[in-house]
Order: structure tokens, then sequence, then C-alpha cells
């Protein structure tokens, strides 16, 4: 019997988007959080006061030839982060919407921006069954441990430190879920957030999941046991479902098959899961 366990992968990318170089001296890097508040020449401030109100009328190709003559002429400066993410919020186009996301993680690392742009673009890489960002992927997870601390900037723009840290370190879990990258999620289950408590039923079912993947001889059977644990644990939760396919997937004799089976159609019998597993019989 041949069951697909990569599969789960997938659903789970799918079910986390429903829960919720220095070229002249005149040209500089990406800045420090607190030259928010820096004054800039007036050539340069009247730029970014003229990008900003074309982006009021929706003037989007005029804001992008403004936005380009101002990192041209400084670079990518800290006000700009804002722009981008306002610019990303109004693409219509994948590629486009990706690479304003992946600049601001590049360029504002240390931001809430970055953060806020993680948030918004790991669940469109797995709506994308992951085509979206492969090439830039890593620069995702080069920037982790600062976009998994305290952004100083956060609570200037109306967010709690904490709660985007604990968002942030979500989505991450999900994509290493869904990149098979047992390693990675191993690293995320062995730090968790103290705002990310909430999470908890998600966290451990990833790592459970990073059992079942593992190719070493009995890890398959410890598997099966963490996900029946975690079904005992999380009545209510609703990654119920793809628990119980986890089971089914882990279920190596005939009764064991059998039982999982029966407990996945007895609770969730029109689910996708449920479906699958079907096909798996």
């Amino acid at each position: 019997m041949r069951r697909n366990t990569n599969f789960s992968c997938v659903l789970l990318g799918v079910l986390s988007f429903f829960i919720l170089s220095v070229s002249s001296t005149l040209r500089c890097e990406a800045q420090p959080l607190g030259s928010l508040r820096q004054n800039y020449d007036p050539r340069t401030k009247s730029s970014i006061d003229k990008m900003q109100r074309l982006l009021i009328v929706g003037d989007l190709e005029e804001a992008q030839k403004q936005l380009n003559r101002i990192v041209n002429g400084v670079g990518y400066i800290y006000p700009l982060a804002k722009i981008y993410y306002q610019l990303a919020q109004n693409d219509t186009d994948g590629e486009v919407l990706v690479n304003r996301y992946i600049s601001i993680i590049d360029h504002w690392s240390n931001s809430a921006w970055a953060q806020k742009a993680v948030v918004e673009l790991i669940p469109l890489i797995l709506m994308s069954d992951g085509e979206l960002c492969k090439q830039d992927e890593s620069v995702i997870w080069n920037n982790q441990d600062k976009l998994l601390a305290a952004a100083q900037d956060a609570a200037e723009l109306g967010d709690n430190p904490q709660d985007l840290i604990a968002d942030v370190y979500l989505q991450l879990l999900h994509l290493a879920h869904f990149r098979i990258d047992s390693i990675r999620v191993n690293a995320l289950v062995q730090h968790i957030p103290s705002r990310a408590e909430t999470y908890y039923d998600q966290i451990e079912l990833a790592a459970a999941y990073s059992l079942l993947r593992n190719e070493k001889i009995g890890l398959k059977e410890k598997s099966r046991a963490a996900f029946e644990q975690w079904l005992n644990k999380y009545k209510e939760s609703n990654f119920r479902p793809l628990a119980l396919y986890a089971l089914f997937l882990s279920s190596e004799t005939g009764a064991q098959v059998d039982k999982a089976w029966s407990r996945l159609v007895e609770e969730y019998y029109d689910s996708i899961e449920a479906v699958y597993a079907r096909s798996n019989l």
C-alpha cells in the first residue's frame, strides 16, 4: 500500500491561508530604523511627498517612476519601505508583488515592514503551490533571526512587536513544512515565541509531520504515536482533519490503516482529507 505523504505539505499550505553596493559617496544602503526621522535634503523630501500624493490619487505608474528616481539617487532609505508595501498592496501581477515584498525583507530586514511583508508573502507562495518566489526565497531564510526579533518601529506602525513575531513565526513554520524541510521545522519548534502559544496545535502538528517524513528507522511509528497524542490533546482544533489524515499516512499494519480510515470518515466524511485518503486505500 502506497500513501502520499507529500500531499500533506500542500494541504497545510492551503489551510494556512484561511486561518487566519555602494556605487558612489552620494548613494546609501538601506537605512537603520532611526532614519525614519532623519532630515533628508529638501529635494529628497519633496520627492517622497510627491510619491505619497501619487499613491493617494492612484497614479501607480508615476509613483513607480518617482520611486525609481529616489532609489537611483539616494538608495533604499527607510521611508521607502512603506512605499514598497503600499505598492505591493495594489499590485495584481504576482511576480511584481513578490519582488516588492522581497525587496522590503532584503533592504529593511530589521523593520516591522519586513515582518508584515513576510506575513503577506508566504501565503501567496503557498497558494501558488510554491512557484512564486522560488529564486528569492533564500532572502527570507537568510534574515530569519532579524525577522523573529522585536522591531523598533512596530509600535509606531500600530503593531504589537510580539504579535508580529508570532505571526512571522507561524508563516515561517508553514513555509518550512511546505518545503518538506524537517531541519528548519525542528529548529523552529525548539524556539517558540511567547505570543505563538495560540498556535500550539499547528506547531505540534508540523513537528509530528517532520517525524513522518524522516526516513530513519522507527520514526514512522514514533510519528504515529505523536499524531495519536495530538488528536487526544486538541479536540476542537480546525486542523483535526489533517491530523487524522496524517495518522492514516503513518499507519503501517492493516489494522492501523482501517482504524485510522474509520476515524477520518466518521468525523470528517466530506473533507478533502477523506477524499485523498480514499484514493490511497
